[in-house]
């Protein structure tokens, strides 16, 4: 029924809802489904994996629906069967049979009433499961709102609800799909001023289809044409699968989305990361842009600098940067022009995008928001910008539907300080980093040598550690006390006396409760130590991982260091507490609430726990653009906890404190004996309960012991980034992946023990010895500081490009003049 001018309202006279028996001529894929991914959280075991076998199993008989039902019907009629029929009459009688195995147990039986997603009813003494029929609600109410020439015609839609808890699992399932669905009592609104409103429009669309007026005459404004530019296709299939099942173009070679989002028509596409870079030198690239750019400047020499060799130009009245196409081939991407392959077809990105953008009447750049995504979103407008007269950015946080939507409602100008900063940090790189990396690269006749203003301090923390271990030898000590298990650190001297005298005197000191409090949720270095530490991953392969998370709408952007929280951030806490543990758990906490800004915390974009999310993937209700791995969820359920958990009340643990002495040598220990009070641990474990220890002088065992090489671990390094103020959220990663390339570390283990190879204890000390002043933390970290000042407008680039360049000409040039 497709008629905007005659249907104003629906009412639907109870809730739509599935109501089945548990037998095959009942049977129905939706209710099924619906019924099986609501029950799994309950679910365990061999039981948890036969119900998610049977979703994957009926999800793929989903496009076959009618199908399937002739397949059952000539099953019961005794009629011969196709291969597909076998097959389908066989998982719909696994389905109906597991299904009937559970209802038939009285604590499957208890545990599902007592949830609120499915009910069970006896009607004429038969049970019956009841559970929300979305897809009809979405169908029904969706015709009274309808798209016309003015836009999305305004709809009214009325559930009278006939079973609250079925009502609750449609309102629930619906926000999963649409974030910003919401339903309103009727007592809460003013029907007369819906309906008029309603009316309007009907009547607006009467006269547009009899040809009674113009839109232009009525003052309708037509849809708009709108082209949305993100960093990558995965992004850009998310968010336009938010508005409906989108058309796809391919222009180019690009693929363009089509959608409607009710008062514009979108197009979505992706600029696949930066579409211009700066050359390795200004000799690779095309000789024809090498003319033009001496007809530009006269000569690329000054003072002794040579700015062909850096594609940095050096003029009086101050600096040139010189970025070079991207070349996009099949078998890679090249920066510079020399390095192309004569057969190489590019795919020319930016082309295909202002082919669209001249068709559109506003384009809108949708990069990342950090100033790596302004300065691809600076590149993308100067691109377009002869073409297009209407150019926007637009921000947002995290990729769910009512993210866009505010992030569409309010575009705002290209933020030139944070472009800066990124060209002062790709130049001092460029100047400092290709600097060094020669004289290394000469130093050691090794051309895959390289250095940088943080890459060589991060090198030096673990050259140092390691270094500063062979020098104090301690010893990680595993005792046995009685029955206990005990780990001390030792001095060599102190552990040979233990293994003599076998004797440890133990003193308690003091038994106190204490309260603990939640850890914030992740900042960038938080999350990759936890995925280095507890899940065994790379920092380099979890930030991979949390890309795919955030551009799939499932957590907030995931380069920060805010812990802020917002209050949608709270009000998705407040939810999942309050179902699964009481009103009485939840403690607001927006953490980095004075942080300027509107960078958050890395958190999910739902109330929705890893067992839920599988399910709802499994069953089809979220339909993601990236297939999620095991890391994947790991990782998820990593960020959903630590989040959960910081807005959780405080946990009480009972703390045994103890001196223990070995002739004269005295080490402070603490355990944690009990918990009293779970609170936020429930979820987020931070203080791991252990025997308390016997007192007096003991016997012991020493049953192991080994020399502590005291080695950094990835996380280690990422925690010390952090604190030490080296290093930004959107490379921290990328440091460690460097150190590891170039074979300056050996990364080791599941902890990722960043072990020093003689290489890179070589380069650095050859860097300190020399260039100490550089490299030093102190000088990077006030670099940083410079970056973060041009960032806010409160520093110029201009002088901070002047101090750089000075201390380039001082420390680096002399040296590579002088081989």
């Amino acid at each position: 029924i497709d008629l905007p001018h005659v249907i104003r309202y629906v009412v639907f006279v109870g809730v739509p809802k599935f109501r089945f028996r548990v037998r095959i001529e009942e049977f129905s894929i939706p209710a099924y489904l619906t019924f099986l991914y609501n029950v799994r959280s309950v679910l365990s075991g061999d039981l948890r994996y036969r119900a998610d076998r049977l979703v994957g199993q009926l999800k793929r008989l989903a496009p076959y629906a009618l199908s399937v039902q002739e397949a059952l019907k000539k099953a019961a009629e005794g009629g011969e069967l196709s291969s597909f029929d076998k097959h389908a009459v066989e998982v719909v009688k696994s389905a109906v049979e597991f299904v009937e195995e559970l209802l038939k147990r009285d604590d499957m039986r208890a545990v599902i009433e007592s949830s609120t997603e499915v009910k069970l009813a006896y009607i004429d003494g038969e049970l019956y499961v009841l559970v929300p029929d979305v897809t009809t609600y979405i169908q029904g109410s969706g015709r009274t709102s309808r798209l016309y020439a003015g836009g999305l015609s305004k709809g009214l839609s009325v559930v009278i609800v006939d079973d609250k808890k079925v009502f609750y699992a449609l309102q629930r399932e619906l926000k999963l799909r649409f974030d910003e669905a919401e339903f309103r009592h009727i007592n809460e609104v003013d029907l007369g001023a819906v309906l008029a409103e309603v009316d309007r429009d009907r009547k607006a669309i009467r006269d547009l289809l009899e040809g009674r007026v113009t839109p232009a005459s009525r003052g309708v404004e037509l849809l708009r044409t709108v082209l949305m530019v993100v960093e990558s296709p995965t992004k850009a299939r998310t968010i336009a699968n938010f508005f409906g099942r989108p058309s796809m173009l391919l222009v180019d070679g690009v693929p363009i989305y089509e959608v409607s989002t009710g008062d514009a028509v979108l197009m979505i596409t992706a600029s696949l990361g930066h579409v211009y870079e700066l050359p390795t030198s200004l000799q690779r690239v095309e000789e024809s842009q090498r003319e033009v750019l001496l007809k530009w400047f006269g000569s690329f020499k000054s003072n002794g600098y040579d700015g062909e060799e850096y594609a940095v130009i050096v003029r009086e009245d101050g600096f040139v940067p010189v970025y070079n196409k991207l070349w996009r081939c099949r078998n890679g991407v090249y920066v510079d022009d020399a390095d192309v392959p004569p057969d190489c077809r590019p795919l020319d990105v930016l082309t295909a995008i202002r082919n669209i953008a001249v068709e559109v009447d506003t384009v809108l750049i949708g990069t990342d928001p950090d100033s790596e995504g302004e300065k691809i979103a600076f590149d993308l407008y100067l691109g377009l910008r002869p073409y297009v007269s209407d150019i926007r950015r637009v921000e947002f946080h995290e990729v769910t539907r009512r993210a866009i939507l505010n992030a569409l409602a309010n575009p705002r100008a290209v933020n030139y300080a944070l472009v800066k900063a990124q060209v002062v940090r790709r130049v001092e790189d460029r100047w400092l980093g290709f600097g060094l990396s020669k004289i290394l690269q000469v130093k050691f006749a090794n051309p895959n040598l390289s250095a940088g203003r943080v890459q060589t301090p991060v090198l030096g923390w673990v050259v140092k550690t390691y270094e500063e271990s062979l020098r104090n030898k301690i010893y990680n000590v595993d005792l046995q006390l009685d029955d206990v298990d005990l780990r001390l650190q030792l001095p060599a001297e102190t552990l040979q006396t233990l293994r003599k005298k076998k004797k440890m005197a133990v003193k308690l000191v003091a038994r106190e409760e204490r309260v603990v409090n939640p850890p914030p949720p992740y900042t960038t270095d938080e999350l990759l130590r936890d995925a280095v530490n507890k899940l065994g991953l790379s920092a380099d392969a979890a930030m991979r991982l949390a890309q795919d998370l955030f551009e799939s709408g499932l957590i907030t952007y995931h380069r920060t260091d805010s812990t802020r929280v917002s209050a949608a951030g709270l009000a998705i806490a407040r939810e999942y507490i309050t179902k699964r543990f009481g009103e009485a758990a939840f403690r607001a906490r927006t953490w980095g609430a004075e942080e300027e800004g509107a960078h958050e915390a890395i958190r999910p974009t739902r109330a929705v726990d890893v067992e839920e999310l599988r399910g709802l993937v499994n069953a089809g209700v979220l339909q993601l653009a990236v297939r999620l791995t095991r890391n994947h969820y790991q990782l998820y359920d990593l960020i959903f906890r630590r989040f959960i958990a910081s807005q959780m009340e405080p946990s009480v643990v009972k703390v045994a404190k103890y001196a223990i002495e070995i002739d004269g040598y005295v080490a402070e220990v603490e355990r944690t004996i009990d918990v009293k009070h779970q609170g936020f641990q429930v979820l987020y474990q931070v203080t791991p309960v252990e025997p308390e220890l016997p007192t007096g002088t003991i016997e012991v065992t020493v049953k192991r012991y080994r020399l502590i090489r005291r080695i950094l671990s990835q996380a280690d390094v990422l925690a010390l980034m952090r604190q030490r103020g080296i290093g930004r959220p959107s490379t921290y990663a990328r440091i460690l992946e460097v150190l590891a390339r170039r074979y300056y570390v050996y990364v080791a283990g599941r902890r990722k023990l960043m072990v020093p190879t003689k290489r890179g204890i070589e380069v650095y000390h050859f860097l300190e010895n020399n260039f100490g002043n550089l490299v030093s933390e102190e000088r990077t970290r006030l670099i940083e500081q410079h970056m973060d000042a041009i960032e806010a407008g409160k520093a110029r680039y201009e002088e901070v490009l002047y101090e750089l360049f000075d201390e380039f000409k001082k420390e680096v040039l002399p040296r590579l003049a002088g081989g």
